[in-house]
């Protein structure tokens, strides 16, 4: 997702990662905030059904420095036979700066 270098040092940043569990008919909304000049971040899952959430260790999973992968428990969005349904957005200091999929053919890996 791109916008990313629209991010300065004294700003935060989320990426939210909405996906449907179509099994349950509920949305749930991954965030994984990094408040830049503090140093500290934040992943998490919440219901948006039920606005529980629930916070998780962690943040970037990469080996690789120039890649950023991290992952949330499967148990929270479980899937049925349905494809599955989502969309990305980068917030910086609370505004949109860019949205995923933007022209339908993205994968969520």
């Amino acid at each position: 997702i791109d916008g990313f270098d629209k991010v300065h040092a004294d700003q935060s940043y989320v990426y939210t990662v909405t996906v449907k569990n179509h099994a349950a008919e509920t949305w749930y909304q991954v965030n994984l905030a990094d408040y830049v000049a503090s140093g500290e971040t934040k992943r998490s899952v919440t219901n948006l059904s039920t606005n529980v959430e629930n916070t998780y260790p962690g943040w970037n999973d990469s080996t690789d420095s120039s890649r950023f992968e991290t992952s949330i428990p499967d148990t929270m969005i479980r899937q049925g036979k349905d494809a599955l349904e989502w969309n990305v957005a980068l917030n910086v200091d609370g505004e949109e700066v860019a949205t995923c999929p933007a022209d339908g053919d993205a994968r969520l890996e």
